[in-house]
């Protein structure tokens, strides 16, 4: 069976943090199994006791000072590279999954030989039927990335399956023959727009 390895970054984010792991205790996966990671960027609060005690099967790689989005994530990325995990699964601590998210994402991207990574439809915590990404937009001739669908309320108009120009760093699984081809995400960027030139590279 494959595996999925599911990767967030906490840093002084001792409630988020928990209530994405809670979310993912019903997760659905009878496709493939999973391992669930947390990286810790140097947090100054008790999260890091709070996590190990709380889901004591969850690792926890502690990074001892704060390297941003890109070093923090590539952290936890390179420890699930050197497991036998298929597909590595990024989310941001301040997110709830619903229990379907992996196993669509997972099937999309084993009957899709071209794609390389999927993201979810992503919507703002409340209200909870508003948009915050429904896919990427990157306007070259003005050099911004922005997110299709955003702050409008959710009619169903973005539901179907179809390419876009990036995929967001807050929720998205890729294969791990991307990071085998084209490496993890560029530490310069620190956070923000880190996610986009994974994307386009």
């Amino acid at each position: 069976m494959k595996k999925v390895c599911i990767i967030t970054l906490n840093y002084n984010g001792k409630k988020d943090t928990l209530n994405l792991l809670a979310s993912l205790v019903n997760i659905e996966k009878k496709d493939f199994q999973i391992e669930i990671i947390v990286v810790d960027n140097g947090s100054l609060d008790d999260s890091v006791s709070a996590i190990e005690s709380t889901y004591p099967s969850v690792t926890v790689l502690k990074n001892g000072r704060n390297l941003g989005f890109s070093g923090g994530n590539n952290v936890g990325i390179a420890y699930a590279l050197r497991t036998d995990a298929s597909y590595l699964f990024l989310v941001n601590n301040d997110t709830l999954l619903k229990p379907s998210c992996l196993q669509i994402l997972f099937r999309e991207l084993e009957q899709n030989s071209k794609a390389g990574i999927a993201a979810p439809k992503i919507y703002f915590f409340q209200p909870s039927d508003t948009i915050w990404y429904a896919g990427g937009v990157i306007d070259w001739a003005n050099a911004l990335c922005s997110h299709r669908g955003m702050d409008e309320k959710d009619k169903g108009v973005y539901n179907a399956i179809e390419e876009t120009d990036f995929a967001s760093g807050c929720a998205m699984m890729v294969k791990r023959e991307v990071y085998d081809s084209i490496g993890m995400f560029d530490d310069d960027y620190f956070l923000y727009y880190e996610d986009a030139d994974f994307n386009v590279r």
